[in-house]
């Protein structure tokens, strides 16, 4: 759990300079940009947002985020900088207790830890180095980021009598007039305190115990006043029950009032002779067998009434410090399962309205993380309801069901020569494909094209594949997916067709490859739901991004040159993914026979896409 809190300092922009600072989720950061010339027609303020917008985009697509992943961020972040600008970033990452700190241009970053303060990163020059640090925190960290404009226009008094103040608003408020004392758009600081999860569960009140003398003749008990007394036992019991001897409360209270004075004096240790109760054996305290014959006198009452008292003080005390080390795991437990959900969630908050895939993959993160430690906290408790709700909060914004809802697919039939028709006829087919020439499918033995009933071999293997499980055809010329030997291009000719390596480097993988598909670029499918993209038989960076639930089990993959999205059969679980062209989740069809389909296609232009399944044609809507 990770608790943040903080306050920010921003000036009146000017024709020259403008600032501002920035905040998403766990990540901080400072701005200003300066120009020389105030009729040069650039927008300081639109400038400002391309960055903060870059710098969301690079930071939140890191799949590590350290020191070195995010200086290559904030690098990229800042590259379309136009050079008529003077920008200077200062930007601070906290990752559980760690601080990572980087400034671009020039910045400086200040800390107070207890009652001392210290420059933990400051750059006077403005080269495009990135200087960096990083560190442990401490409980009650507190961090001040400035732009160079406010570290020179504020005086070292005004920061130190600043940062003797707890809270960053008071902190900020205490800034603000020295500030806004100067016309200097630039000025711009963000304060942040950080406090540490760990020790505040763990500040827990201590419990005061008796003091025991050392002397075995007696134990000396805290002095009660008579009103204490009485409240305790006129809330604690009716009647004081040991062995034969009951005593009433008003007769109790009576005592009380009789030998007040007495409550002062220690109570006696049992001799080694005397009898215990098997209750007040283990808190040592006197316990007084009545005789037939022999009524207790007053002071008896009294030491018995106090017993009692003691007994049920202590015993509550240890019940209470065993509810609350209960309590305390307890809650660390439920920091370590919510609190980073909670930050996801946040950051997806912050992101969505720039990047929807971004939030969508951190919204599935924090969902993912509640479902897995949800069951480790009681039904109906505060922390199970807790989890509950944010996670009804992240349906929301995933759009309901993470699975989608069911589709009901029409059952239609197709014509002989489809390519779905021959997929269901030619059961030794690895691999199907149709332009408009005809229709193709690829076996151990050739590549066959197929034409009403005709069937022709028009590539016999000569030993070029040996485990074939895909085929594209692109301009005449055929792509077979072989997961021994990669991708075998074979280019028309007057002659037949020439054979040839379409990578130039085969990924490693390629023997869990499970099918190809060409629009331009080739695209490989793996098992484990990676999508590879090729130009020119170089790899082509392509990640998908927002699923709403991994791949389990893609079997197939279709796109053409007339299609402007990639779809994916995912046969595992039960659906085809509909994505873009550059990884961003769009859509997914759910429906109980894609999880039997074979082969599917898809036609944008009609609105459809069509199936093969446990021998039959299904029709599902786009």
């Amino acid at each position: 759990m990770l608790s943040l809190s903080y306050s920010k300092l921003v000036a009146t922009p000017t024709d020259t300079s403008w600032s501002q600072v920035y905040n998403a989720g766990n990540l901080f950061a400072s701005l200003s940009l300066s120009k020389s010339d105030p009729e040069e027609d650039i927008s300081l303020s639109s400038v400002g947002k391309d960055i903060f917008s870059n710098l969301q985009a690079e930071f939140f697509t890191l799949e590590q985020k350290d020191l070195e992943t995010i200086k290559e961020a904030i690098k990229n972040s800042t590259t379309s900088i136009p050079p008529e600008i003077t920008a200077n970033f200062c930007i601070a990452y906290f990752k559980e207790n760690i601080l990572y700190l980087f400034i671009f241009g020039k910045g400086k970053i200040v800390m107070k830890r207890n009652k001392k303060i210290a420059v933990l990163l400051e750059k006077i020059s403005d080269d495009k180095e990135i200087l960096t640090a990083s560190g442990f925190l401490e409980n009650d960290d507190t961090i001040l980021l400035q732009t160079p404009q406010f570290a020179q226009d504020m005086s070292e008094d005004t920061i130190s009598g600043a940062l003797d103040l707890l809270i960053p608003n008071d902190i900020a408020e205490a800034l603000s007039p020295a500030m806004h004392e100067k016309d200097d758009g630039g000025q711009a600081a963000i304060v942040i305190n950080y406090k540490d999860p760990l020790k505040l569960a763990h500040e827990e009140p201590q419990t005061e115990q008796d003091d025991t003398d050392s002397n075995d003749n007696e134990v000396v008990s805290p002095p009660l006043t008579e009103s204490e007394s009485i409240i305790h036992i006129e809330n604690e019991v009716d009647k004081i029950t040991a062995d034969n001897i009951t005593i009433d409360r008003d007769e109790v209270d009576i005592i009380i009032n009789d030998h007040s004075e007495e409550l002062q004096k220690p109570i006696l240790r049992p001799s080694s002779g005397s009898k215990l109760s098997t209750l007040f054996a283990s808190l040592k305290l006197p316990f007084i067998k009545k005789k037939n014959s022999i009524r207790l006198n007053h002071r008896k009452k009294l030491f018995l009434s106090i017993a009692v008292i003691i007994a049920v003080v202590l015993l509550s005390s240890v019940l209470l410090t065993k509810q609350r080390e209960s309590d305390s795991k307890n809650t660390l437990l439920f920091a370590s399962v919510y609190e980073p959900a909670l930050a996801d969630y946040n950051d997806g908050i912050d992101i969505k309205s720039i990047n929807n895939v971004f939030a969508r993959d951190d919204f599935l993160k924090a969902k993912n993380q509640l479902l897995e430690g949800k069951d480790k906290f009681k039904k109906g408790s505060k922390e199970e309801k807790q989890i509950t709700e944010l996670l009804e909060k992240i349906e929301a914004e995933l759009g309901g069901e993470s699975i989608g809802p069911a589709i009901k697919p029409k059952e239609i039939s197709l014509g002989v020569n489809d390519r779905l028709s021959v997929a269901k006829s030619n059961s030794t087919g690895r691999g199907f494909t149709k332009d408009q020439n005809g229709t193709y499918f690829v076996t151990d033995k050739a590549v066959v094209s197929v034409s009403g009933s005709t069937k022709k071999d028009i590539i016999k293997n000569d030993d070029d594949w040996e485990k074939p499980v895909g085929l594209s055809t692109y301009q005449g010329n055929m792509y077979l997916l072989d997961q021994a030997n990669g991708v075998l291009k074979f280019t028309a000719g007057s002659n037949g067709f020439g054979k040839s390596s379409y990578l130039k480097k085969p990924p490693s993988n390629i023997s869990n490859s499970t099918d190809i598909a060409i629009d331009g670029a080739v695209w490989i499918l793996f098992k484990d739901g990676t999508i590879m993209k090729y130009t020119r038989g170089e790899s082509d960076e392509y990640k998908t991004k927002g699923l709403n639930t991994p791949f389990r089990n893609p079997s197939r993959l279709f796109t053409n040159i007339d299609t402007e999205h990639l779809y994916v059969l995912d046969t595992g679980n039960g659906q085809i993914v509909k994505l873009t062209k550059e990884g961003d989740f769009q859509k997914q069809y759910n429906a109980d026979i894609l999880k039997t389909a074979k082969e599917f296609e898809v036609s944008e232009k009609d609105g459809k896409i069509l199936v093969l399944s446990g021998g039959k044609f299904f029709e599902i809507p786009l």
